[in-house]
């Protein structure tokens, strides 16, 4: 994650938080709770946790890693942990499921098959994940979605995804829209 983008999230992620509703993808983060196996799972760059509910309440036992530290800060609980993606502080195959709504989005794209490599070292086989983008083709700053300004955001399409993805993670399906790439993966 390039520095001004976590610098960002470390300057104004309160305000960040404060200008969005914890309800958007409330029902998609339900849905892969219902569907994940028994076990551990992971918001993959939680922000300010409006998905741990969510996704705990189908009995799973759920942690959070975040970058800024001013959102584990704000979240103030003790199931968050400071990390990045890149290089998680999780043993192999702790999770049945990893839920990475719009976490992936503000890495390069030369960054992104190691991130993902690193994402199949931390599932277990058979887990699933659960990932989304802005649908498109963009790698940079000035993303005309991003009403804060100066963040990286990087845009995928189905295709595009498929090209960083190791071998052991499968794609499912597409569970998205005409903007966002949601993507179901299979850990094989």
């Amino acid at each position: 994650m390039e520095d001004d983008t976590l610098s960002f999230y470390e300057e104004r992620g309160a305000e960040w938080a404060a200008a969005r509703s914890g309800d958007h993808d409330a029902a998609h983060a339900q849905r892969f709770a219902a569907e994940a196996p028994e076990g551990r799972l992971l918001d993959l760059g939680c922000g300010p946790g409006w998905h741990l509910e969510h996704l705990s309440s189908f009995g799973h036992k759920v942690c959070g890693l975040e970058g800024a530290e001013t959102l584990v800060r704000l979240l103030g609980k003790n199931n968050i942990y400071l990390g990045d993606m890149r290089s998680m502080p999780f043993s192999d195959c702790s999770f049945t499921g990893v839920w990475a709504n719009m976490s992936y989005l503000h890495l390069h794209t030369n960054e992104l098959a190691a991130a993902f490599l690193e994402l199949s070292r931390v599932v277990s086989t058979d887990g699933i994940v659960e990932m989304s983008f802005y649908r498109g083709d963009w790698d940079g700053k000035g993303f005309w979605k991003d009403e804060f300004g100066d963040r990286h955001y990087t845009c995928l399409t189905l295709e595009s995804l498929c090209e960083y993805l190791p071998d052991e993670l499968q794609v499912v399906r597409d569970i998205g829209d005409d903007s966002v790439l949601r993507v179901r993966l299979l850990r094989v």
